[in-house]
């Protein structure tokens, strides 16, 4: 078996390498510097299981008969000027906490690269704040999510609609103790198109922030603290990074074609 589904269609979610019992598919970078399945031959054993549980392969609507839209934010005005929006997510994040649960949400790694990872404490919540705007890299996470839910443990996961419909795809039935929140996403660039952007600057950076709202809530900004105590601002609209993404440039060749742009979506919370 070569494809796990059609190149055009793959999201780069990694369900397929979560899923394989045999590890014979690991994520590795290609076309763009988005990652694709790539197969050991040596390995597989032609279950097809990547391949029925993809959900670019077997992607089913997820009708929903009651709609219900709430506006909201969080009262704490430092949580909400941290966080790219209204800052909800974090007050539901603090919530499962408090009840023994566990969140799963998008930190950059020492790379800054989004990553999704497992946070138990009310103070780690603020790692996974504010939108990356680069796709993450989930690893084993679908895996470890199922082994914390079939033992009890109460789960909130964030992340791309496109990640919710891997999430229950490789779990494969619903779980009471889960809460998924999927995000109203314009899309994906690369990591690689992240690393050429922060390249550019020269320096060693401190921390990445693409949605900042300081000064002012009106426009937002790019800001990236370096090392040496300086620092880039720019509004959003004025950014090379931001431009390209918002024209589309630099998004996944599946996003602009995404079956989940829609409000049948696989998350609890849209």
């Amino acid at each position: 078996m070569n494809l796990v589904c059609e190149l055009e269609k793959c999201t780069g979610c990694g369900m397929c390498s979560n899923v394989c019992p045999k590890n014979a598919i690991e994520m590795s970078e290609g076309e763009r510097g988005f990652v694709y399945p790539k197969i050991d031959k040596n390995l597989c054993i032609e279950c097809n299981l990547c391949r029925n549980k993809c959900p670019s392969n077997v992607f089913q609507a997820t009708e929903t008969n009651v709609k219900k839209v709430y506006v909201s934010w969080n009262k704490d005005k430092k949580i909400r000027k941290n966080s790219s929006s209204g800052g909800i997510f974090t007050e539901i994040a603090k919530k499962i906490i408090e009840q023994g649960g566990v969140v799963c949400g998008v930190a950059w790694n020492e790379e800054f690269h989004p990553h999704h990872i497992l946070v138990n404490r009310t103070k780690d919540i603020s790692k996974l704040q504010g939108s990356k705007y680069s796709q993450s890299i989930t690893g084993d996470i679908y895996k470890l999510i199922k082994e914390k839910l079939d033992k009890g443990i109460l789960i909130l996961f964030s992340g791309t609609p496109c990640q919710n419909a891997a999430l229950k795809s490789f779990l494969g039935k619903n779980y009471q103790n889960l809460y998924s929140i999927d995000l109203v996403c314009h899309g994906v660039p690369s990591n690689k198109m992240l690393d050429n952007y922060l390249f550019l600057f020269e320096k060693d950076i401190q921390n990445v922030r693409l949605r900042h709202k300081d000064p002012f809530w009106d426009y937002s900004f790019v800001r990236i603290d370096f090392k040496d105590g300086t620092k880039y601002q720019k509004l959003t609209i004025e950014d090379d990074y931001f431009n390209l993404f918002n024209v589309g440039f630099t998004l996944r060749n599946s996003c602009h074609n995404c079956q989940y742009a829609n409000t049948n979506r696989k998350g609890d919370i849209r």
